[in-house]
């Protein structure tokens, strides 16, 4: 089940509003996310994913002008991990242009090289502080231009 609602899903015409699609399985972690992005800026709107498959079947229903300006996506997830959905992400124009930023709190080692292959725009190590954290999210936006 989503934990979003395409329908209303913000529109990218929509100047005042961003979109960040984060897919993470640990609950805990999403909602700590969620809450530093509302902090760095009021105008997101964050839906979210439980696993890979669900955040791809999420991303196959919207429309072109509903897609998320921003995607943070957890390493691991169960289903379908962030290296897999960035393999069939990978193959679709229409993703291209979305900046996809993988977490993990694993080491990077392979997994890095082939998220970079398959199309991410960063792998970042979660951080343990909230604080941290909010640092990094804070250092993706600047750099995405978000």
């Amino acid at each position: 089940m989503y934990a979003f609602d395409r329908d209303n899903a913000p529109s990218k015409n929509d100047k005042q509003c961003r979109s960040i699609l984060l897919a993470e399985d640990d609950i805990y972690d999403q909602e700590l996310i969620i809450e530093i992005i509302q902090q760095i800026d009021k105008r997101c709107e964050v839906r979210r994913a439980t696993n890979g498959l669900q955040a791809l079947n999420y991303l196959e229903a919207l429309p072109l002008t509903h897609l998320p300006d921003l995607m943070l996506l957890d390493y691991n997830m169960p289903l379908m991990d962030a290296e897999q959905l960035l393999q069939h992400l990978s193959i679709r124009e229409k993703y291209a242009s979305i900046p996809k930023i993988v977490l993990t709190s694993s080491p990077p080692g392979k997994a890095k090289e082939r998220c970079l292959v398959f199309g991410a725009s960063d792998f970042v190590i979660k951080p343990e502080k909230a604080s941290a954290m909010k640092t990094v999210l804070k250092q993706v936006f600047a750099t995405y231009g978000y």
